[in-house]
């Protein structure tokens, strides 16, 4: 109990928050991003890599190699940055839950659960018997839906690049603070 009989808050202030931030400098790398460290480029290879991954798609798991390895850096990008505003802390959670779903489903691909087969002219997502828990199911669910259903990402990094104030709109609202506060 602090001296106002309230329990004490296991959260950090700001002041402490800043203290330990700058404490841990010494941890940081020197190196200064380039014109290509932005949101704005992340939409842009994401956008590419979106395409790659809809090429040379055949019989068996490899798509499900590919998924995993397109899903994993956005996956980092996406723990890797704390968002200031809440609505992009929101977007954030939602990014990184949906990135974590469909690395689940590329390692049920990977495992040989579920299997991609060519059905007359379409690739067919169907469940194998290697798993306990596809035994005696029977789905074949074309691989042109689950494609075009990832270009969520690109959406997602295109709104993360919307949403994210630049450091010219920071400094303008930076500005416009005392004139609200005095007004």
């Amino acid at each position: 109990m602090n001296t106002k009989g309230q329990k004490p808050s296991n959260k950090l202030d700001n002041d402490t928050k800043h203290k330990i931030c700058t404490n841990c400098i010494q941890y940081q790398v020197s190196d200064k991003p380039n014109k290509i460290a932005n949101l704005g480029f992340r939409v842009i290879y994401t956008f590419v890599s979106w395409l790659w991954l809809g090429y040379g798609v055949t019989d068996g798991n490899a798509f499900f190699v590919s998924l995993g390895l397109f899903i994993v850096p956005l996956l980092i990008d996406y723990l890797s940055f704390i968002p200031q505003e809440n609505t992009r802390k929101w977007m954030k959670v939602f990014e990184i839950s949906i990135c974590i779903g469909v690395l689940i489903f590329a390692y049920i691909g990977i495992s040989g659960s579920i299997n991609i087969i060519n059905d007359g002219n379409n690739l067919v997502m169907i469940p194998t018997s290697n798993h306990l828990a596809f035994k005696g199911t029977n789905f074949k669910i074309n691989i042109s839906i689950v494609y075009y259903l990832l270009l969520i990402f690109v959406l997602c990094t295109g709104i993360d690049w919307i949403a994210t104030p630049r450091t010219c709109e920071n400094k303008y609202r930076e500005s416009l603070k005392p004139s609200v506060e005095r007004g």
